[in-house]
């Protein structure tokens, strides 16, 4: 083997064993024919909605045509939002590869982390130390918002004890007196951390939001209401196939007796 060929081969392993660069946050965007014409019209929300019951999934915020209806209490997580002539607000929701569109004025916002943001901003302070004789011994958990309820996320000792940076960012005390800590960013989690108790999982909903929103029940079926429509709308194209192909069937074995 040539000398070049030799350096530019151990080139390559050197570049192949490099350090990535970090990458930034990608943004999935919905499969979905609408959506794909209006991108530039639609505003990225991520956020989750409940239905009511009988609200209805349609083909675009311009072609009415039902494609499914979901029952009450399910969740519909709105990725992208797109505003028509009428100034009314459609959110696109995605199941497997089906897609639909529903109105948002139909459905009930969950309330979340930037909802909490929004409406506390005046009571969230700027971290003063409230951790600093803090020393995990076992998981720390990580909150949506103080009192949600909802877990977040999970550090382990070690993420809090190793990193090279301090991670607290905010501070907010609830209306049971309990101190909360933010943490914007560590090791790609975030959520709050409970001052009072933060290695115990099963902290209760204590905010005025989080126990008067309705909650979407476990989900019973494999298949939601759009895949299950969708799949609804195969079989009955299988189906007519089908049907012609043995009525063209039937008709030529008609024609070859004629013949015979």
């Amino acid at each position: 083997m040539k000398i070049r060929h030799i350096a530019a081969i151990l080139a390559l392993l050197v570049l192949a064993l490099l350090p990535l660069p970090a990458r930034a946050d990608v943004i999935w965007e919905p499969q979905d024919g609408f959506y794909a014409a209006h991108a530039d019209e639609c505003t990225y929300v991520n956020d989750r909605y409940l239905s009511p019951g009988g609200v209805e999934g349609v083909v675009s915020p311009e072609d009415g045509r039902a494609l499914c209806t979901f029952p009450e209490g399910w969740e519909l997580r709105i990725s992208f939002v797109y505003e028509d002539a009428g100034g009314a607000a459609w959110g696109v929701y995605e199941e497997g590869e089906e897609s639909c569109w529903v109105r948002l004025d139909a459905l009930q916002k969950v309330y979340d982390r930037d909802d909490f943001f929004t409406d506390h901003a005046e009571a969230i302070t700027p971290y003063a130390d409230e951790l600093a004789d803090f020393v995990p011994q076992g998981t720390v958990y990580l909150w949506e918002y103080p009192g949600s309820g909802e877990l977040y996320g999970k550090l382990s000792p070690e993420d809090l004890t190793q990193a090279d940076f301090l991670p607290y960012d905010a501070v907010y005390v609830d209306e049971q007196g309990q101190t909360w800590v933010y943490i914007p960013y560590l090791y790609g989690r975030e959520g709050w951390i409970c001052c009072a108790d933060p290695e115990n999982a099963s902290l209760p909903a204590t905010a005025p939001q989080a126990a008067a929103a309705a909650k979407s029940p476990a989900a019973t079926d494999a298949v939601g209401p759009l895949t299950a429509a969708g799949r609804t709308r195969l079989y009955l194209a299988i189906g007519a196939v089908a049907v012609v192909a043995l009525g063209s069937a039937a008709l030529l074995v008609v024609l070859a007796r004629r013949k015979q």
